[in-house]
């Protein structure tokens, strides 16, 4: 049988199409609904995806983004804990300073040795060095004594020194040593007093800077008005030598820094090598000299008093005095305490 309405074949029996769902089978009357027929005939075919309308992406269900959400919160909290923890490192690893040549190895230094002879140290006569030794502290020095590096940092507010920068070289006002201002580094021995009312002027030079001795780890400068200084240095040794060659080294050095120079001490004794040496600066032939050098088996200390000439007896007396006083009250010279003034005069006279 053949549906009459869309042409499928069907069962013989068949009373509806399977396809088209018309009525191939005669009814009661015989008819086969020609007004169902009919009807059918003038529709369109029902095409069953178009009985639910399609849905816009506004209607379209909608996956969950809770999960989306989450995830994304996630990563931002691990980025930003990554990053807070590379900031913390880096800072950690860059304001700490301080793995630099100032950490030397140090031993306790029991100073119960004797000095030296503090009226050989005035007076220009060697004397014999019996200060205990100390292998520990790293300085040294060997730069132009007379004039700061381009790298040292002007003393200003940050600087641990106080000073007058009104001060006019006033040698009478410097002849009370306790009223000095005391310094002490972290390197061994490094520590010495000096007088605010006389010098106006300080430079504090800290940057690892090659000189001839080794490299710089502090010197400080005192400066005054009328061409005075006051200088101390410890430098790290970078040298192969041995303390007693080393000692050679710095004694010949710093006397050919000078002329008409007159050796107060030189020897090497428990373990570390001690020179005093004074004349006239070979550079600016009217300034008088005095170094004291320490020599360790790491370190190199150094203290340079430089004065201007003499202009009469009194102003030698007080310059010689002054000179008398750093060196008593220098770390590293394990001398004999500050005498007064008066003592000094009278027992110089």
């Amino acid at each position: 049988m053949i549906c009459q309405n869309c042409g499928y074949q069907l069962p013989d029996n068949a009373i509806f199409c399977e396809q088209c769902g018309a009525r191939v089978a005669p009814g009661p009357d015989g008819n086969i609904q020609p007004d169902f027929q009919n009807n059918f005939q003038d529709s369109a075919p029902i095409n069953y995806t178009d009985t639910f309308p399609a849905q816009s992406p506004d209607n379209a269900p909608k996956k969950s983004r809770t999960a989306l959400y989450v995830a994304i919160a996630v990563a931002a909290v691990l980025i930003v804990s990554a990053g807070t923890g590379l900031t913390v490192w880096y800072l950690s690893n860059n304001s700490s300073g301080k793995g630099t040549p100032q950490t030397v190895a140090r031993e306790n230094n029991d100073s119960n040795d004797s000095q030296e002879n503090p009226d050989a140290l005035v007076s220009g006569s060697e004397t014999e060095d019996n200060t205990a030794a100390d292998p520990e502290s790293d300085i040294q020095t060997g730069a132009d004594k007379t004039s700061s590096d381009s790298s040292t940092e002007t003393a200003k507010k940050d600087t641990p020194f106080n000073i007058d920068p009104n001060a006019d070289a006033d040698y009478t006002a410097a002849l009370d040593p306790s009223e000095y201002e005391f310094y002490s580094s972290s390197i061994d021995e490094f520590s010495f007093w000096y007088p605010t009312d006389f010098y106006n002027d300080v430079t504090y030079n800290t940057r690892l800077d090659t000189i001839s001795y080794g490299t710089n780890i502090e010197e400080i400068t005192f400066s005054a008005d009328d061409g005075s200084q006051l200088i101390f240095q410890a430098v790290q040794r970078t040298d192969s030598m041995n303390l007693e060659e080393m000692s050679d080294y710095v004694y010949t050095s710093e006397m050919g820094r000078l002329t008409s120079a007159e050796v107060i001490l030189n020897n090497v004794k428990n373990g570390s090598g001690k020179i005093v040496v004074t004349g006239w600066d070979s550079e600016h032939t009217d300034n008088t000299v005095y170094c004291l050098t320490k020599i360790k088996s790491d370190v190199i200390l150094q203290m340079t008093v430089l004065f201007p000439d003499y202009t009469d007896e009194a102003d030698q007396l007080r310059k010689s005095y002054l000179t008398e006083c750093f060196y008593r009250m220098c770390g590293f010279s394990n001398a004999d305490p500050w005498r007064t003034y008066e003592d000094f005069v009278r027992e110089a006279g």
